[in-house]
């Protein structure tokens, strides 16, 4: 989460604007609701099932 906030800070720091992140950033998550609070678009998060470990939510 982290190097996601990162990039989504050098991004808009950078030119971007925070629409775009919707369409240019995707999401590995299986919470729709917070990729979309995040700022991405939840049609561009991949889902995994919830018995793969190393999760962090």
């Amino acid at each position: 989460l982290r190097n996601a906030t990162s990039a989504r800070s050098w991004f808009l720091e950078n030119g971007g604007e925070q629409e775009d992140i919707a369409r240019h950033f995707v999401a590995v998550s299986t919470d729709a609701r917070r990729v979309a609070e995040f700022g991405i678009d939840p049609e561009h998060m991949f889902g995994f099932w919830d018995w793969v470990g190393g999760r962090y939510s």
